[in-house]
């Protein structure tokens, strides 16, 4: 097991490499030359969201030729869509008593304020992203079709750093909320974020 598995270059399936992946990768380029200070082990991995978008236009073997020109190691490549059929693992391990169910949607209760899981039959971004967190832990199973291997080193972490731009900090918040709320509340305390403009 790694020191850290770190996620940096978040892509849609619908977008370009662009302005985000770089200063994503100049984010990673620091945080790799401090862990090789601190002679700490760690994985890097990429997440392509293929789940949200309606089209599917990324060249992945052009996007990962252009990241490795910026000389930083890409170990892993995940695929959003395939975390969601691991969403009634995280549903279960959520205390029942938090949980709010309309129709075909389904709610975490967090205080005043509602956060959504499932919206008309398909599982939230947010709680996505916790199931990816979980199983970037080895909590949750690595289903084999979930993420690919490019570099033969160790995907499961002792802690976590994901890199990403700020807009997604509302998001991460949720996450971590609904991880507070779960039998796995520990993990929260293990979690780091680099949030870039």
């Amino acid at each position: 097991m790694k020191n850290y598995n770190i996620e940096f270059s978040h892509i849609y399936a619908d977008e370009k490499f662009g302005v985000e992946q770089i200063n994503g990768i100049k984010y990673l380029k620091k945080i790799i030359k401090e862990l090789n200070r601190e002679k700490k082990s760690f994985s890097t991995v990429i997440l392509i969201d293929e789940f949200s978008p309606d089209k599917k236009t990324l060249d992945e073997k052009d996007f990962l030729n252009k990241v490795k020109e910026y000389d930083v190691p890409v170990d892993f490549v995940g695929y959003e869509s395939k975390l969601a059929p691991l969403f009634d693992i995280l549903l279960k391990d959520i205390e029942r008593s938090r949980l709010h169910f309309k129709e075909d949607s389904i709610f975490l209760i967090d205080g005043k304020n509602k956060i959504a899981l499932q919206r008309e039959g398909k599982p939230t971004c947010s709680a996505l992203i916790a199931i990816w967190i979980l199983c970037r832990f080895g909590i949750i199973k690595l289903p084999s079709d979930l993420v690919k291997n490019i570099n033969k080193t160790g995907f499961y972490a002792e802690k976590l750093i994901t890199i990403l731009p700020k807009k997604y900090r509302e998001t991460e918040d949720k996450v971590l909320k609904i991880l507070k709320h779960s039998k796995h509340k520990e993990v929260v305390n293990l979690i780091e974020y680099g949030f870039f403009k």
